[in-house]
């Protein structure tokens, strides 16, 4: 089912791409080349399976949101890619963008992409369109995942609260949208609770994603300055593990709690996929941090 899924979103977002960018413009290739091929689409699958959990029936406003939320997704990656910014050469397997088509194609096509994603949102036929957009933009402007740049540019990650921060604020905030949004868009009977709560998941989803990526980084023989700078396993691998163990056991209580059962399994197969890679690259992990095996072994169990 989630193969079927992630083929529909797919092509819903390289039909929406073709209706808005321009068709014989030299650079237009850069749009597609940088959201396409997809690379996990963990974002709006996440908004898909909430909206099956919460709806009998299928809400066409749900695929405007999901565009909206991958591409505004892209533009980030294309922007953090730049010399000034990250710095990386290589995004999902090929050239990043500016590497590819030159510095000034790649900050016009992330502000395109930027642009691009309130247009999806403008297409919402919803009672909850203003708050849906003033909680996109409140969480990923300046002080949202923007901000979380910021911080993470400035080289503020030297404790583990700061890092934690940077996490929630780059990657936690774009999840509250697809939690929140897929709420709002899927049901209009909830109480209040159900707002904070799912921000929680989203909140927790994305602390648990950046977690474990840290320690998947480690499976690399190699890594930068910036990326050992910002680790949370460097700093403190016993209370990452401890986090990510608390993050995981909230999240249960969250599924059951409001049913979802649709996006539980779909976040479990992330978490199974993460664990497996994270296995294969255990003795590279060792190799960065000695100390770490006991814990890593019982994590893994």
């Amino acid at each position: 089912m989630q193969s079927e899924d992630y083929k529909k979103i797919e092509l819903a977002i390289k039909n929406f791409l073709k209706s808005e960018v321009p068709v014989q413009d030299k650079y237009n290739e850069s749009y597609f080349y940088s959201v396409l091929p997809a690379g996990k689409l963990f974002r709006p699958l996440l908004c898909r399976y909430i909206h099956k959990d919460l709806c009998d029936s299928y809400n066409k406003n749900i695929d405007h949101l999901m565009i909206a939320i991958e591409l505004h997704h892209a533009y980030t990656l294309v922007h953090d890619d730049l010399p000034s910014m990250d710095n990386d050469d290589f995004r999902r397997g090929k050239a990043s963008c500016h590497k590819q088509f030159g510095e000034w194609i790649a900050i016009l096509t992330g502000d395109g992409l930027l642009n691009l994603s309130y247009k999806s949102l403008s297409n919402l036929e919803s009672i909850y369109l203003p708050s849906i957009l003033k909680l996109f933009s409140h969480q990923l402007g300046p002080k949202g995942l923007i901000q979380g740049q910021v911080l993470d540019l400035e080289g503020n990650g030297n404790n583990l609260e700061n890092i934690l921060e940077i996490h929630a604020l780059k990657t936690s905030k774009l999840l509250e949208v697809c939690t929140l949004g897929t709420l709002w868009i899927s049901n209009f009977d909830f109480i209040p609770r159900q707002t904070t709560d799912f921000m929680k998941i989203g909140r927790k989803m994305g602390l648990i994603f950046q977690i474990l990526d840290d320690l998947g980084e480690l499976c690399d023989s190699k890594l930068s300055s910036h990326e050992s700078s910002v680790n949370t396993f460097f700093i403190d691998y016993k209370r990452s593990f401890e986090i990510l163990n608390a993050l995981n056991t909230d999240l249960e209580g969250l599924f059951k709690r409001y049913k979802l059962n649709a996006t539980k399994e779909f976040f479990n197969s992330y978490l199974k996929k993460s664990y497996e890679n994270i296995k294969k690259g255990q003795s590279q992990i060792v190799l960065h941090i000695p100390k770490i095996e006991n814990d890593l072994n019982n994590f893994l169990v």
